[in-house]
């Protein structure tokens, strides 16, 4: 185990923490609400992008996790807050290249489209 907690691994360490705070969600979840669904789409979004950070890893996952940001501005717009905040931390902070920022955001920001489009079609189609 490394312990230069430096880079990716330092990441990785806490994805892996944020990660051991979801216990409390199931009393949480015991009333649905907007909320919860938000928080908890947001945390595996972020988990996902934060655990791939520096992996070679195909842009499916990725697009998976910005899929599951997307949801989370779905389920209470206010989470756009979080999601914008953590994107400029991803394009600003994160310890990669400037190449590889930009390679992992477009398939985070075309999964997060994906989901806000799929939240419209379904708002029209029974709403209207």
């Amino acid at each position: 185990m490394d312990m230069n907690l430096t880079g990716s691994a330092r990441y990785r360490r806490l994805a892996w923490g944020l990660i051991g705070l979801i216990w409390y969600l199931p009393a949480l979840h015991a009333r649905t609400s907007s909320e919860n669904f938000a928080g908890s789409f947001f945390l595996i979004g972020l988990c996902g992008v934060v655990l791939q950070l520096g992996r070679a890893r195909g842009p499916a996952f990725m697009a998976l996790a910005g899929f599951c940001l997307g949801l989370a501005f779905e389920s209470r717009f206010q989470m756009g807050v979080s999601v914008f905040g953590f994107l400029a931390w991803l394009i600003f902070r994160a310890p990669l290249r400037p190449s590889e920022r930009w390679t992992a955001l477009w398939p985070i920001l075309l999964g997060g489209m994906g989901a806000v489009a799929l939240g419209r079609v379904i708002d029209w189609h029974f709403f209207v």
